[in-house]
């Protein structure tokens, strides 16, 4: 069906993007590198508190996940005027770890 989906972040700590994918609901989808992006740019302070993974998307056997670079320019790297600068990275699909958020997409 053409039915919109709707992308949303699940704390995911220590869950790996098999785990992830396996336990999907009937109408939910792991989010693509693209809805991560998109979703960074609405609300990019995300990346303050957790990286991204996207179990949506692969390559090989590697999930993209995107986490924050401080920024060289900024003596504390927490300041909101001078934000974190993303990264996107390749990670093994069946690592773990406890700062991740996990993008999921949903039919609404």
């Amino acid at each position: 069906s053409r039915e919109p989906y709707t992308t949303w972040l699940t704390y995911c700590p220590n869950t790996s993007v098999e785990e992830i994918r396996a336990n999907l609901g009937k109408n939910q989808r792991g989010g693509t590198a693209l809805d991560g992006i998109a979703f960074f740019l609405r609300r990019s302070q995300i990346l303050n508190h957790h990286f991204l993974k996207f179990p949506g998307s692969q390559v090989g056997e590697y999930a993209p996940f995107l986490s924050a670079l401080p920024n060289p320019e900024s003596p504390d790297p927490r300041r909101k005027s001078r934000p974190n600068h993303p990264s996107l990275n390749l990670g093994s699909i069946d690592s773990k770890s406890p700062k991740y958020a996990c993008v999921i997409a949903s039919k609404t």
